[in-house]
């Protein structure tokens, strides 16, 4: 299915703020299957900029780009609607990836905790 050509420039833009947002750049559209957000080691984010929510269709399709790019953490960025900054949408994670962030948590707070000893 071929999308108007105004839901591609809404989701282009919304993939450029979040590139930015996260510190990385829009993926090539060649490479679809490794998420819409390249540039950030070990992480695949996804970006919806649509009105119909199917969160638990995006999650999934994050843990296959995640699992495609060997990336350990799968997020999804869904736009909230009237709103330009990435920080004023609906952030996703894979709760397959939560195990690994609590790990990095408890490593940085015992590296703290050294640090302060």
């Amino acid at each position: 299915m071929t999308l108007p050509a105004s839901h591609r420039a809404r989701a282009k833009s919304w993939e450029q703020e979040v590139a930015g947002f996260v510190g990385g750049w829009r993926s090539r559209p060649s490479n679809p299957d490794l998420g819409d957000v390249a540039g950030v080691p070990g992480v695949v984010v996804e970006c919806k900029a649509q009105g119909k929510y199917e969160l638990h269709q995006w999650i999934l399709q994050a843990r296959r780009a995640a699992k495609a790019a060997g990336a350990s953490l799968a997020l999804v960025a869904v736009k909230k609607q009237g709103k330009r900054n990435p920080a004023d949408g609906l952030w996703l994670i894979d709760p397959a990836c939560i195990p690994y962030i609590l790990r990095l948590v408890r490593e940085d707070q015992e590296r703290i905790q050294k640090a302060r000893a």
